[in-house]
C-alpha cells in the first residue's frame, strides 16, 4: 500500500504540484466536465459543446460554471442531431475550438476533474489542446464500482453495477437528468452523483487527495 502511495504522489507531483495530498476532500476543489460530440469517434469527431460546474467538498457552487458551444471544423453530424439536438445552425456562430480552450483551461485550474465516463471527454479535449495531464481525473463510473467492491467486502457479496451511461447512475442516486446530452445539464447531474458520493467515500476512510488518487488507480 505505501509502495502504491508514494507512486501516486510521485504521479500528481510531476503533472498537479498545486495539489497538496494532505488536503481533505471536504476542502478540495473539483470541476465536474461533461462534452457533447459530433459523433463517438476520437480521431475523426469533434467537440460540439461544453459544460463544466465548480464544486468545493460536496457543495456544488451552483453560480460558477462554465458553458460554450463550439463550431466544428467539419459538417455533416445529422445523425447525432436527435441525441444532443444542436443543429448546425446552433452553432453556426459558436467560437472554434481552440478559442474555448484556453478559457476552460484556465476555469479548471487548480481543480480535480470529474466526470462520467471521462476518459471519452478527456480524448476529445487533449485532442483539441487541453492541457489534460496537468490535472488529477476522476471517473464517477469507477468510483462507484469501487464502492459497490468495498461494500461487497463487508457484506460477503459482489454486486458490480454496470454504468455505462450517466442517466443509469443517476436513477441509482435519484438524480434528476433535466436535459440529457445537454453539456451543462449532465454536469449538474454528474456534480451530485459526486456530491452523494463523497460522502460514502469518507465512510470507506477516503477522505484526502491521496486517498481519491489511490482510489481513482485502483477503480
Amino acid at each position: 500500500m505505501l509502495t502504491k502511495l508514494a507512486a501516486c504522489i510521485s504521479w500528481v507531483s510531476g503533472r498537479g504540484r498545486h495539489l497538496l495530498f494532505s488536503r481533505p476532500l471536504a476542502e478540495a476543489g473539483f470541476v465536474v466536465v461533461d462534452t457533447e460530440t459530433t459523433g463517438l469517434q476520437g480521431d475523426a469527431d469533434e467537440i460540439l459543446e461544453v459544460g463544466a460546474v465548480k464544486m468545493v467538498g460536496n457543495r456544488i457552487l451552483v453560480g460558477s460554471t462554465f458553458h460554450r458551444l463550439v463550431r466544428p471544423r467539419r459538417n455533416g453530424w445529422g445523425r447525432t442531431v436527435p441525441i444532443h439536438r444542436i443543429r448546425p445552425a446552433d452553432v453556426l456562430t459558436a467560437p472554434p475550438v481552440e478559442a474555448v480552450i484556453p478559457a476552460l483551461a484556465e476555469f479548471c485550474r487548480d481543480h480535480i476533474l470529474v466526470g462520467h465516463n471521462v476518459a471519452f471527454d478527456r480524448a476529445f479535449l487533449q485532442r483539441a489542446g487541453f492541457p489534460v495531464d496537468g490535472f488529477i481525473w476522476v471517473d464517477t463510473g469507477q468510483v462507484e464500482q469501487w464502492l459497490a467492491a468495498q461494500a461487497a467486502g463487508q457484506n460477503g457479496a459482489a454486486d458490480l453495477p454496470e454504468l455505462n451511461d450517466l442517466e443509469t447512475l443517476a436513477r441509482r442516486y435519484r438524480v434528476p437528468v433535466l436535459r440529457p446530452h445537454n453539456a451543462l445539464a449532465d454536469a449538474l447531474a454528474t456534480a451530485q452523483i459526486w456530491q452523494r458520493q463523497l460522502f460514502k467515500l469518507e465512510a470507506f476512510g477516503v477522505k484526502t487527495v491521496a486517498d481519491l488518487v489511490l482510489v481513482s488507480r485502483q477503480a
